[in-house]
């Protein structure tokens, strides 16, 4: 019974060495595009309520600007 007991402590302690916790992953281009076009969109429909001197496409640049410079550096 002990050596059995010795045994499977010895599997289990095995086992928790070989478990890692796994890293996130980096950041990628695609997930930079993806960042900058939601909130290019975001920005481009919130220039269009706003009443006055932006338009759609300077808040869709300044949208996607903020939204990539939010991924990179988070």
């Amino acid at each position: 019974m002990d050596r059995a007991e010795r045994f499977s402590q010895g599997a289990i302690n095995a086992r928790s060495a070989m478990r890692t916790s796994p890293e996130p992953p980096g950041k990628t281009a695609g997930g930079a595009i993806s960042a900058g076009a939601g909130m290019g969109m975001a920005g481009y429909m919130m220039a269009g309520t706003v009443k006055g001197g932006m338009t759609g496409p300077q808040g869709a640049m300044i949208g996607a600007a903020i939204g990539l410079g939010a991924y990179l550096l988070s």
